[in-house]
């Protein structure tokens, strides 16, 4: 059921659903599940925020659409509303190695990252990460503070957010996403690349990282292209 609706930007909202039946839901960090909108046949897919030891609720970050079915429904949504939720679903997770960990978002691709990222230090897993979280203003940056927090958690994490339109507050990383992780990283031989955002943003980081010694192997991707509507076995928030 709906716990929580909350503006993290003008256009992204976080959502923070409560289990009901079943009370909890066994996830791996980075996967994702589909929501039914109420009143709907149809359902959108999103990837869970919280990490997995956190499996008696579901957050979710939502990329608002104007006219969108899901976006119009949040913007009326009350605490308690009960709505269905099919999953887990995807194979987008960390992958055990001795490589170190590059992490590229964009957008409400975010989300699966920071679930993977809280998941790593929660497991104390010393393999050093980096995380590049990219938008094109600086109000389009949300949950720095998680992040933040999660990098004072573990030495070996670090977090470059990159806003594409700097404003006279803004002390930040500028430019390209993929500009700065080439200008700051250099060479990427010896990592793990998990990239997720708009189709565009993955295209040009999956190349980038590859051209800069990733395996192409190694590169694990969501492009949050919209999903289909066999939603599989249910759950109830």
């Amino acid at each position: 059921m709906i716990d929580s609706v909350t503006d993290l930007t003008p256009t992204i909202r976080g959502v923070t659903l409560r289990l009901v039946n079943p009370p909890q839901l066994r996830f791996t960090a980075g996967q994702f599940v589909n929501v039914e909108i109420p009143g709907t046949d149809s359902v959108r897919a999103f990837s869970m925020a919280n990490a997995p030891s956190e499996n008696s609720k579901i957050e979710l970050v939502v990329k608002s659409f104007p006219g969108g079915q899901f976006s119009e429904y949040l913007r009326h949504a009350e605490k308690g509303q009960l709505v269905r939720v099919f999953g887990p679903l995807g194979s987008l997770r960390v992958r055990l190695s001795y490589r170190k960990v590059l992490m590229i978002a964009s957008g409400s691709g975010l989300a699966p990252l920071l679930s993977m990222l809280a998941d790593l230090t929660q497991r104390k897993d010393r393999r050093p990460v980096t995380v590049f979280f990219g938008a094109r203003i600086p109000e389009e940056l949300y949950y720095l503070d998680r992040l933040n927090a999660l990098r004072d958690l573990g030495p070996q994490v670090a977090v470059v957010p990159v806003v594409e339109e700097a404003n006279q507050a803004w002390t930040g990383e500028t430019g390209h996403v993929t500009d700065v992780i080439a200008r700051r990283m250099g060479g990427l031989r010896g990592y793990d690349a998990y990239v997720c955002g708009p189709p565009s943003i993955v295209a040009d980081a999956r190349e980038l990282v590859v051209r800069l010694g990733v395996r192409e192997a190694n590169v694990y991707f969501d492009a949050l292209v919209p999903t289909g509507v066999n939603p599989g076995p249910a759950v109830s928030p």
